[in-house]
């Protein structure tokens, strides 16, 4: 299994990436509140507007949250899940 370093690696091993916005308050009207985002990323919307070369490691430095402006966030990267051993196949008709 090769290292996935970059965005161009997650990408293309089938990773998923999500955000969470660290700390930041969201201001209403009357009231303050937490910031409570956690949304999944695109990576090819990454890829297109960090390049495929773009460090994993560094990514969290290039966010911003869309709600509150926070520049706090931590990112959660999920490899795909391995084929089961023991995966049932359904019988495909036609053939």
């Amino acid at each position: 299994m090769t290292a996935v370093e970059t965005i161009g690696d997650a990408l293309s091993a089938g990773w998923r990436v999500r955000a969470r916005c660290v700390g930041g308050l969201v201001d209403y009207k009357t009231s303050t509140r937490k910031c409570d985002i956690f949304e999944e990323l695109s990576l090819r919307d990454l890829a297109w507007t960090r390049g495929l070369s773009c460090s994993l490691s560094n990514l969290e430095s290039r966010l911003k949250c869309p709600r509150c402006g926070n520049r706090r966030i931590s990112l959660v990267f999920e490899p795909p899940a391995p084929p089961q051993a023991n995966a049932v196949r359904t019988p495909v008709f036609g053939r």
